[in-house]
């Protein structure tokens, strides 16, 4: 199945990557949506707005990757009290570099790049939002303009 996907992820994004992997949590009630995020074909990263420590989530797209392996691992991740025991382990192609991710698409920008996507972030069981892959593509491409 060639499905790509927006992912919402909480602030700060990719705070533990190393190197170029990171691990992409859910929850247990989201593990459909962790299955069906481990067989995409590529997905970019949203931050959602949240307060955290030394800042607050942009509601940006900030990120471009893909999935390293179709293996659920475990994970210790917790937000707020909110356990994400789940992961899939990713490697991400593009990013544009922390602290600055208000550089990357903003919802008004996603929807004028695809007007048929009318993406509005919302809570959402496993944070996966379904694109088709000239959506991918077309927010990629301005994705890495910003980067550059």
């Amino acid at each position: 199945m060639n499905e790509y996907f927006i992912k919402m992820v909480d602030a700060p994004g990719l705070a533990h990557m190393v190197e170029k992997e990171v691990l992409v949590e859910f929850s247990l009630r989201a593990r459909n949506q962790c299955d069906r995020f481990s067989r995409c074909a590529g997905f970019l990263l949203y931050e959602k707005y949240r307060k955290y420590e030394g800042g607050e989530g942009s509601k940006r797209i900030f990120a471009k990757g893909h999935v390293k392996t179709d293996d659920i691992v475990p994970s210790d991740c917790i937000v707020e009290g909110k356990v994400f025991p789940i992961a899939m382990k990713t490697t991400i192609d593009k990013a544009i570099p922390a602290g600055q991710h208000h550089h990357g698409l903003s919802i008004q920008e996603i929807n004028k790049i695809c007007p048929d996507l009318d993406f509005r972030p919302r809570p959402k069981l496993g944070g996966l939002y379904p694109t088709n892959k000239a959506q991918f593509d077309a927010l990629s491409a301005e994705l890495y303009k910003r980067i550059k």
